[in-house]
């Protein structure tokens, strides 16, 4: 079996480590493993470091037909057997390499949160004979693909995983020094990029209402993003500058995320959202929205706490539970610990390569 990777991103962020783990863990069961990425991109470093077999290409737009035709050439080179798309661009460029007479089997990978238009091209591009398999990180995205798709059994929900075993708190950063943050102050974070759908407007709110009622806490908004001025704007505005951290990117942040009292991500959508399988290693109590796949790892009073998106009553008083109960604390925790077993990413790539292995049967 030979597979073809597709990556079109610039950088990294956690659907890069998806595909990383699946690589790994595809080589380490004898599977030949190929990468079509980005030049110049994050990925590519990633290829070159690990002696992985790929071809940069330019992947400028989800019309470039010099990345498709390079594709079409690379599997015909390498006689590649199934191309696994990661995304949007990817999927585009994948199907316009076969209609350039690519004859290869597709898998398509889907990961976010987002209902998917209606359009002629939307129901082409998802029905097209080529796709064999339709892999969703949960089942709240999978029943969003299914609006859209005809052979409904093509659509399979592969949760993420995460390597159980790589938290180290030895190697992690200690906030209270780096950041100089009083001790007696309990630490609330999130490692959410500062975008719209993770909602840091009601993360800053919630840490308002709980400052109000003279908490001792200290907020950590850890990552970066193109939000990030207006909400240092807002937490100024609120009143609650001293109070909040922006740290900017932290590379292998899961280090240091068990310092943490709550690990609270109260997005507006989410395909699934491994940084709360990292809190859960960490033994971090979680409190998230209800948004997209969160609920399939966050169940309320047994792996963590939800409340709706936006409700800041309702996450102030989960967060106050949480910090206040330690029965509770300790039950979520217990719960979340038992449940991450799900999320292991070697029975991510088990399950994908069942996939693969069925697609190929099917010949």
């Amino acid at each position: 079996m030979r597979v073809l990777h597709l990556n079109a991103e610039r950088g990294w962020r956690g659907g890069e480590q998806q595909i990383a783990y699946l690589i790994e863990e595809l080589q380490m069961r004898n599977i030949d493993v190929f990468v079509a990425c980005r030049q110049g991109g994050e990925f590519e470093q990633y290829c070159i470091k690990n002696k992985i077999s790929y071809i940069g290409l330019p992947f400028t737009n989800s019309i470039s037909f010099s990345t498709a035709k390079g594709i079409k050439r690379f599997c015909e080179q390498e006689q590649i057997d199934i191309i696994h798309m990661h995304s949007g661009r990817t999927h585009d460029l994948g199907l316009l390499s076969c209609l350039f007479g690519n004859k290869v089997k597709l898998v398509l990978s889907r990961r976010i949160d987002a209902k998917l238009k209606q359009s002629h091209y939307t129901l082409w591009k998802y029905n097209h004979e080529y796709i064999k398999a339709i892999l969703t990180v949960s089942n709240y995205v999978r029943g969003q693909v299914q609006e859209v798709v005809s052979d409904q059994e093509s659509v399979k929900t592969i949760h993420s995983g995460v390597d159980l075993e790589k938290y180290r708190p030895d190697e992690g950063l200690d906030f209270y020094d780096f950041f100089l943050i009083p001790r007696h102050k309990k630490l609330i974070g999130n490692t959410s990029a500062l975008v719209e759908d993770k909602d840091y407007d009601t993360f800053l709110e919630t840490a308002k209402a709980l400052l109000d009622e003279g908490h001792a806490l200290h907020f950590l908004i850890i990552g970066k993003g193109k939000l990030r001025p207006y909400l240092e704007e807002k937490a100024a505005d609120l009143g609650i500058s001293e109070h909040v951290t922006f740290t900017g990117f932290m590379p292998k942040v899961y280090n240091s995320i068990g310092a943490l009292s709550v690990f609270f991500i109260p997005s507006k959508s989410e395909g699934l959202g491994t940084s709360v399988l990292d809190a859960f290693s960490a033994k971090v109590p979680v409190v998230t929205s209800l948004a997209g796949g969160l609920p399939e790892m966050v169940i309320d009073g047994q792996t963590g706490v939800t409340a709706t998106v936006g409700d800041v009553p309702a996450f102030k008083a989960g967060i106050e539970r949480v910090l206040l109960d330690q029965a509770y604390r300790q039950k979520i925790v217990a719960g979340a610990s038992a449940h991450l077993q799900r999320f292991s990413k070697q029975l991510t790539a088990e399950r994908t390569l069942n996939v693969y292995q069925d697609i190929l049967v099917e010949e």
